[in-house]
């Protein structure tokens, strides 16, 4: 937790304007599969208040937001899998490495969108 804000801060201070144009940090929360907080969630959200309390010290003036990550990775890899079609599926055709936690972002930014809680432009 501490390193992760402290990069956070780090880049805050680097590229404020980045940063602030964001206008919202989206974190995933891991629910257990009945939707209940187990110990990652607890875990998270502790993370979650110690990234307001640095936006809130860095006067950055943007919104620190949670969304439900279950099985986000399990479509992520999907999607992957759909867009590289038939060809893209067989031995040696992995997608790069990273590629799912990206994609499982994208899918967590994706809920929060369609959720309507989009920022006005």
């Amino acid at each position: 937790v501490p390193s992760a804000i402290a990069t956070l801060t780090s880049m805050a201070y680097r590229n404020p304007d980045q940063i602030e144009a964001a206008g919202v940090l989206v974190v995933g929360m891991p629910y257990t599969l009945r939707g209940t907080r187990g110990p990652q969630a607890e875990s998270v959200e502790v993370f979650v208040a110690a990234l307001r309390a640095a936006v809130l010290r860095a006067a950055m003036g943007i919104d620190v937001v949670t969304v439900d990550e279950r099985f986000s990775t399990a479509e992520a890899q999907q999607q992957i899998a759909e867009a590289r079609g038939p060809a893209g599926r067989g031995k040696g055709h992995r997608p790069p490495k990273g590629a799912d936690d990206a994609a499982a972002a994208a899918v967590i930014v994706t809920r929060w969108l369609d959720k309507g809680t989009a920022l006005d432009p």
